[in-house]
């Protein structure tokens, strides 16, 4: 049998590579001879970038069930549930990353939108502020606490992190869209609309634009 290590290495590259398929395969092939939790968590990656979403929640779940504070795990698995509409789940899985790393900008802004999904709008913004603390160029996080700034039809402010988030990229799509929501929202329908249409310039498959 080839040696794990160079197992392992082959998996890595490939996957680096994007050759997920053989990734997967190389992964596989480590597992079935050793249950290496953080190899059952790259294998879990792979899996939800091939789409194979059941199989990578239950590879996360075996890798925590060996070892319950493995970050990468918790993060990841939190993430692969808010994709899977599982925004309560993700959030246990978001708390429990942090209780071990609470500086960790990215898990702060996916767990505010599990919030967000969850409809606790105070604490999504909470969230994605403490984000914004560690990381203040955080765009997702600035673009997401808009997105909750509107939901609370807090709606000048909305435009005002909205626009925060373009200072950073002025040709991201998602702020362009919900500075366009907040423009509508106040009555100012022609720089919607110019908002909606450099969206669509930035990306034409936004699916809401």
């Amino acid at each position: 049998m080839m040696d794990l290590d160079k197992l392992y290495a082959q998996a890595v590259a490939a996957q680096k590579s994007g050759n997920l398929p053989e990734a997967e395969l190389r992964y596989r092939e480590i597992l079935a001879t050793a249950a290496i939790p953080e190899v059952m968590v790259n294998h879990a990656n792979v899996l939800v970038g091939i789409g194979r979403r059941d199989e990578a929640l239950a590879g996360y779940n075996r890798a925590l069930a060996l070892k319950p504070d493995l970050f990468e795990g918790l993060y990841n698995r939190g993430n692969l549930l808010l994709e899977m509409n599982q925004a309560e789940a993700a959030l246990t899985s978001f708390d429990a990353a942090l209780a071990m790393r609470q500086d960790m900008a990215g898990v702060w802004n996916n767990r505010g939108t599990a919030l967000r999904d969850m409809r606790r709008l105070d604490a999504a913004l909470a969230s994605y502020d403490r984000a914004l603390t560690l990381m203040p160029g955080h765009i997702n996080a600035l673009t997401n606490r808009a997105m909750t700034l509107l939901d609370l039809r807090r709606l000048n402010e909305a435009l005002g992190a909205a626009d925060a988030a373009l200072a950073l990229q002025p040709d991201f799509a998602q702020a362009l869209y919900v500075r366009g929501n907040a423009l509508r929202d106040v009555g100012r329908m022609a720089e919607a609309l110019a908002s909606y249409e450099r969206a669509l310039a930035a990306n034409p498959a936004h699916p809401h634009a």
